[in-house]
């Protein structure tokens, strides 16, 4: 195969060490949202509102396609969907670890 290349981060945006978040853990987007700003010269506010809107879409998509499971298994079974739903959501494992923050 051929060779790679490393790239580097950016200068100041390595973690230092022993900050790097514990594993499972969401990081902050602080200093990406930060980075971009000042790389693309915008301000904060735009960059961190067009995290929000992906975010959202992201969510929106994933709601989309769980719904979309539990009506297939619901059909298949011969059952609600909600009642498929409810059995999903009585065996999901437990959140780990604080909220993602924006």
């Amino acid at each position: 195969m051929g060779s790679r290349t490393k790239t580097q981060p950016a200068a100041g945006t390595r973690p230092k060490a022993g900050s790097e978040p514990r594993k499972g853990a969401h990081p902050s987007n602080a200093r990406l949202v930060a980075a971009l700003a000042t790389g693309l010269k915008l301000d904060e506010a735009t960059v961190k509102a067009a995290f929000a809107k992906i975010d959202a879409a992201h969510k929106a998509d994933h709601a989309a396609r769980e719904d979309a499971r539990h009506a297939a298994i619901a059909k298949q079974l011969g059952l609600s969907s909600d009642a498929v739903e409810a059995a999903f959501d009585a065996n999901r494992p437990a959140k780990q670890g604080p909220p993602r923050a924006a």
